[in-house]
């Protein structure tokens, strides 16, 4: 077929020996063989339907053999009688780049093709340079370039200077025309074959000459002074080079000097002055395409100490992306710097191919021992391209990139990331037309304006935005659509150091909750004041009414609506407008009219006359109806009835109709203090009918209203009382009995009845028996004791809040103050292990069997402690060996979950609960049991088994013997080994075996008791037993840990060893068990027995 047939650029002397395709078939290199025995090798490839001759070499000798790696694409093996040589083949983009316009040159053989892309049009215009002998290269230095040919010479040609306003066929034309001139070579050449120079470089144009650099064969760099006036070419220098170079390329963002690559990875720095190791990290491998800034602008003063000051990006023939010493991508086809934008762009080629963005700043100011938002260098969102794409050019002056099809055909591509700076580049520079329209037309939230710098736009931002934005439409857009968030933080993210390089202080940024308030505030005083003077502060005139939508806008769009003061505004604007004899009322001119249809539009009409009705305007609200759509006929005839009612009485109504109960209240307060009349109103007409104090209680009560009743009641002292008495009921029906109990005590004259009920509710005893001052005087003995008895029942179950020990104690004070019960009050207080009290008591009134009574329970209990004590202190060494088992099982299920990024797994897994040997299940099963029996005691009063059950088991058999059977029945509970009930158990078992502090205490009084009543062996026994069990939970734990501890350390030097970089597991109960421990007994004690 034609489209695929190939013209080989060749004399009749020529003939093809043999062809070969690279791996990716779009190389194809063809051998070309001379009569006289010299040979060429082209190399060809196919795009757009087109075959382009990309390179030509001539050899003396014949060329035997041509062979392309069978994995590298782009290393070609060109094989002669001698020697076998090398070739990397490196296609590079060629363009010119102008502000909104870029010029793509394209080497075919002797022709140098040039296409110029501007806005959307596909150029139908081609220009091309035709030359004596195949194009090797192009180079660019602003508008020089130089092209170098297959035979070692130099075109020289430079773009003539245009108008912006020029068309495309005028630019074309301006190519075509360009100044182009061939340069010759200087005699003396110093030995370099110039037909073999490659990567040559424009480092330097000064005056009327040009310096270039080029590499050669045997490791020579070669500098070229071309002069512009007789054009001609001299080789200043040649230096060899310490290793072969590998690429020379030109600055991005420096028009001097060059940076050299050797294949070793090395780079060095080229200027006027020399070539000097550079300052840069080598590449983590070899990059034949390579870009660079000369200087990157510092934006974080932490990163000063950073010894580089440049940055560079490489990719390599293995497709991957490199920066310094990071790897960025891999599967990369293509990438470019841009100077103007500050990104780096790539092409990643996937199964879908993707053209993708990186901050420089934010690569720059990576930090790899930092965790702060700098060090994130994730790609700023992504582009689908096709399968193949190049990445050409990216505008410098415009957010579009210019992408290659695999067909040849050129594409302009957006990217977000791309639009989002050069939109900030136009708020700055405050070319706001441009930034709006720009925003608008790729679909950005306009807050973004405002949140890039809010407190500059709101100083002086907002002056020129209104200067530039004349269209109401665009502003009224703008103001409904602002938000109370902050988009650069969420939808727009821009990084940190954006900000502070542009001094924007964070801490003292706009409020985010009153963003929207603010600038609605804001814009409103400028578009009155434009209004007002007639012109803007810019001097644009300004007509009257022109900003009406917009102001009103502004009162629409705060939050809450302020539909109020925008009524009001209306209604001020209607008055000014009055003209003298005209007969329209003021709030029905064809202006106010207007205002209240719009604002209805940007609200909802009922919430609109709501509003003027909550005014008590009822013009207003009329004219509200008339000019929305409400039903005139049921809203009228309301209104109208409004106007007709007392003054405060119709404010009344209009309260209870929006639900505004307080302001209700102070209407109708208001009404009963004016004495309104309402003896002609018939009750059907009004809701809440009547003006009385017996209505504002019922307001009050209903809608608790109790703080605003005192307020406007509080010179009247009957009716404040009255709502005193009322505010006490209301707490004590919401549960509220001590604070209801201190309003009754507050009314003027106090309740007596009614607080002494509340506080007998509240089991506030003192407070009960202090109002029952006529207690004993009044009743009986016997009704004087029971009603005692019923109150320290009440208080022993738990009404008045205290602990255990307290309601005890309490009770038995209630019993031997009020009930005259001496017997009773012993026993509660022997309950609360409260000893010496009790024998006070018993002594007191002479009671010699009480005081006996008492020690022996003392003695009793005691020796249930010693039996307790040694079930703490074998709970706990069993517990703690299973839960070091258990744990090392949880451990391992929570590492094997992360690894397989799964969730953890309510219990252990099966193979997981298999590991536990039989052993351990039988003490598993005996460590649950006594927990769960521990537990379900603890719960009843944060005591031991043994002290919350000694007074029930002296005073109350049946309930001990039940508490037996219920523990019997606990022990045929079952836990699953290894799971998180088992852990669960371990841990409260070993929280409950070791000694509470208020036990500790309680612990400690027996003792003392004990060794003062004549039982001194007792108390050293007891004392001997909690020390054995506090130094036995001490070592166990102090074992414990250091043994974990240590493991620990293994852990860790073996992570280091292995280069594994993983945070070891905790669980959450380590730290609570780790910090058990039992507390010291007195020193008093410790005294004591230090000597007997």
């Amino acid at each position: 077929l034609d489209e695929f047939s190939l013209k080989l650029s060749f004399t009749t002397n020529f003939s093809v020996k043999s062809i070969c395709w690279n791996a990716r078939s779009d190389i194809l290199a063809v051998i070309l063989k001379q009569e006289d025995g010299s040979s060429q090798l082209q190399l060809w490839n196919r795009s757009n339907s087109h075959w382009y001759l990309k390179c030509e070499w001539q050899y003396k000798e014949d060329i035997l053999c041509v062979k392309f790696h069978t994995e590298h694409s782009y290393r070609l093996f060109v094989t002669f009688d001698e020697e076998i040589r090398e070739y990397i083949c490196c296609w590079d983009v060629g363009s010119y780049l102008a502000e909104d316009s870029f010029t793509a040159y394209t080497i075919n053989g002797k022709s140098l093709n040039i296409s110029t892309f501007h806005e959307e049009l596909v150029p139908s215009f081609v220009s091309k340079f035709v030359f004596d002998h195949c194009v090797r290269s192009v180079s660019f230095n602003g508008s020089v370039s130089v092209v170098y040919l297959s035979d070692g010479g130099f075109m020289f040609f430079s773009r003539k200077s245009r108008k912006e306003n020029d068309n495309i066929s005028t630019k074309l034309n301006s190519i075509s025309q360009a100044q182009k001139e061939t340069i010759t070579w200087d005699s003396d050449i110093k030995g370099i074959d110039i037909q073999t120079l490659r990567h040559i470089v424009i480092v330097k144009i000064k005056e009327s000459h040009l310096y270039i650099i080029a590499a050669a064969p045997c490791n020579w760099l070669v500098e070229i002074k071309i002069c512009l006036v007789k054009y001609q070419a001299t080789i200043l220098n040649r230096i060899m080079m310490e290793n072969s170079i590998l690429r020379i390329i030109n600055w991005s963002d420096c028009p001097t000097g060059a940076l050299i690559e050797l294949e070793d990875g090395e780079f060095l720095d080229y200027s006027d002055t020399g070539i000097f190791p550079s300052s840069i990290e080598r590449l983590l491998e070899p990059c034949h395409w390579i870009a660079g800034f000369f200087h990157m602008p510092v934006t974080n003063p932490q990163h000063n100490n950073v010894p580089r000051t440049r940055l560079i990006v490489g990719l390599s023939l293995q497709s991957n992306l490199y920066c310094c010493d990071r790897l960025l991508a891999d599967s990369v086809s293509s990438f470019l710097l841009s100077t103007a934008h500050q990104f780096l762009y790539f092409v990643k080629s996937q199964s879908n191919s993707q053209l993708r963005g990186m901050s420089l700043m934010t690569l720059y100011n990576f930090n790899p021992f930092s965790e702060t938002e700098e060090n994130d260098i994730e790609d700023h969102g992504f582009c689908d391209v096709d399968q193949g794409a190049r990445l050409v050019a990216i505008l410098p002056g415009s957010p579009v990139t210019i992408v290659q099809t695999p067909y040849g055909n050129f594409e302009r591509i957006h990217p977000r990331s791309l639009v989002i700076p050069f939109v900030i580049s136009k708020i700055e520079l405050g070319q706001y037309t441009t930034a709006v329209s720009t925003m608008r037309h790729y679909k950005i939230d306009l807050n973004f304006l405002l949140d890039i710098n809010p407190l500059h736009f709101l100083q002086g931002g907002v002056v020129q935005f209104l200067e530039e934005i004349r269209q109401v439409d665009i502003l009224n857009f703008f103001i409904w659509n602002l938000q109370n968030i902050d988009v650069t933080t969420s939808r727009y993210k821009v990084p940190s150091w954006f900000k502070r390089t542009r001094g924007i202080d964070e801490m003292n940024a706009l409020d985010i909750e009153t963003k929207v308030n603010s600038v609605c505030l804001r814009l409103r005083e400028l578009f009155i004041q434009a209004e007002g003077r007639g012109s803007t502060l810019g001097g644009t005139t300004v007509k009257e009414g022109y900003y009406l939508q917009p102001i009103l806008s502004t009162f629409a769009r705060e939050s809450p609506p302020n539909l109020e003061n925008a009524l009001h505004w209306i209604r001020e604007s209607a008055m000014k407008e009055v003209n003298v004899g005209s007969k329209r009322a003021p709030l029905f001119s064809e202006r106010t009219q207007i205002s209240i249809q719009y604002l209805a539009f940007l609200t909802d009409y009922e919430q609109l006359f709501n509003t003027s009705l909550g005014m008590y305007d009822y013009e207003l609200a009329r004219a509200v109806v008339q000019n929305s759509q409400m039903d005139s006929e049921l809203y009228i005839p309301l209104l109208k009835r409004l106007e007709e009612l007392p003054e405060f009485l119709g404010k009344f109504e209009v309260d209870i109709d929006l639900k505004r109960f307080e302001s209700a209240l102070s209407n109708l307060h208001k009404s009963v203090i004016n004495k309104e009349n309402t003896v002609y109103i018939k009750p059907s007409e009004i809701k809440n009918f009547g003006n009385s104090f017996i209505r504002c209680l019922e307001l009050v009560e209903e809608h608790k209203l109790h703080c605003l009743g005192l307020q406007l009641y509080k010179h009247n002292r009957e009716e404040q009382s009255q709502i005193m008495e009322s505010l006490g009921r209301r707490l004590l029906h919401e549960g509220k009995a001590k604070a209801a109990l201190s309003v009754f005590l507050s009314v003027r004259p106090p309740n007596i009845d009614r607080a002494k009920q509340v506080a007998r509710k509240c089991g506030d005893w003192r407070r009960f028996f202090s109002l029952s001052s006529k207690f004993s005087s009044e009743t009986s003995g016997a009704s004087n004791a029971q009603l005692a008895h019923e109150i320290a029942s009440e208080i022993i179950s738990g009404k008045s809040g205290a602990s255990r020990r307290n309601a005890l104690i309490d009770a038995s004070r209630i019993l031997l103050d009020y009930g005259s019960d001496i017997v009773g009050a012993i026993d509660l207080l022997t309950s609360a292990e409260a000893w010496k009290e009790a024998r006070r008591i018993a002594t007191q009134n002479n009671r010699d069997d009480l005081v006996e009574g008492v020690v022996d329970a003392a003695v009793s209990y005691a020796s249930t402690l010693l039996v307790d004590f040694e079930e703490r202190q074998s709970t706990f060494e069993n517990s703690s060996l299973r839960y070091v088992e258990v744990l090392k099982i949880h451990k391992q299920a929570r590492k094997e979950s992360i690894s397989q990024k799964g969730e953890i797994p309510a219990e252990a897994s099966e193979t997981t609960s298999q590991m536990i040997t039989t052993t351990g299940s039988i003490r598993s099963s005996g460590n649950v049991t006594l927990v769960a029996s521990v537990s379900n005691a603890t719960s009843a009063g944060n005591q031991s088994i043994i002290s919350l059950e000694l007074d029930k088991f002296k005073y109350k058999s049946k309930i001990n013997s039940r508490w037996k059977n219920n523990r019997k029945g606990q022990e045929s509970v079952k836990v699953k080994p290894g799971s998180d009930e088992e852990l669960e158990s371990l841990v409260v078992a070993l929280e409950v075996a070791c000694v509470k502090p208020d036990l500790t205490s309680i612990i400690n009084d027996t003792m003392l008791f004990l060794s003062q009543t004549g039982h001194i062996d007792q108390s050293r026994q007891l004392f001997d037993s909690y020390e054995t069990l506090r130094v036995a939970i001490e070592s166990c734990q102090t074992k414990r840990t250091k043994e974990a501890a240590l493991e620990k350390f293994e852990i860790e030097r073996k992570m280091r060893r292995e280069g594994i970089d993983k945070t070891i597991i905790t669980l959450e109960c380590e730290a609570k068990v780790d910090a058990l421990r039992c507390k010291e007994l007195s020193v008093v004690l410790h005294e004591l027995f230090s000597f007997l």
